[in-house]
């Protein structure tokens, strides 16, 4: 079975319809109804193959002996190593397969934007003498708060096995434990963490301080439950909003209600950036026939 990545769903639809009936377009613009059909009729052995985009570099779990790619972008922007390596570690799952395949097939001189002056064979070549970069997530106030509180709970409340859990973490955190006691969310007894109610809620439904603290201010202020939560979807709209903002180089300020509580600027989470879904398509090379 076989797996082909793509740039685009419409070119997933265009090169499944060109080889037969026995492959499959599988992306994000699918239902979750069709999706499901895809995989269960790809688990059975009714599908050779799936035509699909980076909806398949992580997430579901096709085992198939054989991946190609169609193109070495996703969208108009070119794969990372990582991106590469994720996608090409589809071939030859250790349970199922004793050897798995991968075929490039680059297109010499083609690009997919005006702006790139790389070509997709020299992409290629970068893409499989690369080395994937050393990952060491940066975690802001919120995410080092979700971490300190789960930990917590797996050391119960140990201050030194706390902090040797914390030092084994990939990547940085920020020192939230003192911030935490302040808002009596935590205190400290001894050698011991003792976590209250509200940071018991933290770690079973993973929040971060900031968030939790933003829920508390409107519990007290806001009797509909209905419209405390929609006040939270504004802020964080407006919070991402911001970021980008300020992400792109603009300087502005966020405006909040006044009383709120101290360190109620929130930051955004850090996650894994999908590249666009754009329709880019190869340009500079002969266009090659789907088969």
């Amino acid at each position: 079975q076989t797996i082909i990545f793509t740039n685009s769903r419409a070119r997933c639809h265009t090169i499944a319809d060109s080889i037969g009936p026995r492959y499959a377009a599988y992306h994000a613009g699918l239902t979750s109804q069709e999706r499901r059909e895809v995989e269960k009729k790809f688990t059975e052995g009714k599908l050779v193959g799936v035509v699909t985009t980076a909806a398949l570099g992580a997430g579901v779990d096709f085992p198939a002996s054989q991946v190609i790619f169609d193109a070495l972008s996703m969208g108009i922007s070119w794969l990372s190593v990582g991106e590469f390596n994720q996608m090409a570690g589809r071939a030859g799952r250790p349970d199922f397969h004793d050897l798995g395949k991968v075929v490039v097939l680059a297109e010499p001189g083609a690009t997919y934007s005006r702006e790139s002056k790389v070509t997709e064979e020299e992409m290629a070549l970068m893409l499989l003498k690369g080395e994937m970069e050393e990952v060491s997530p940066v975690h802001d106030v919120e995410q080092s708060s979700e971490e300190l509180v789960a930990n917590a709970v797996v050391c119960k409340g140990d201050l030194q096995a706390l902090h040797e859990i914390t030092e084994s973490m990939v990547g940085t955190v920020e020192p939230v434990l003192d911030e935490m006691i302040g808002h009596k969310l935590v205190t400290q007894d001894g050698g011991k963490i003792v976590l209250s109610d509200l940071a018991r809620v933290m770690a079973e439904h993973f929040i971060g301080m900031e968030r939790l603290l933003e829920i508390r201010y409107l519990v007290t202020r806001v009797n509909d439950p209905i419209e405390i939560v929609a006040e939270l979807e504004c802020r964080e709209t407006r919070d991402e909003r911001f970021k980008e903002t300020k992400d792109g180089g603009s300087k502005g300020k966020k405006a909040h209600r006044s009383g709120e509580p101290a360190g109620k600027e929130k930051k955004g989470k850090a996650g894994n950036s999908r590249r666009p879904g754009s329709q880019g398509q190869k340009s500079g090379g002969k266009r090659r026939k789907s088969t």
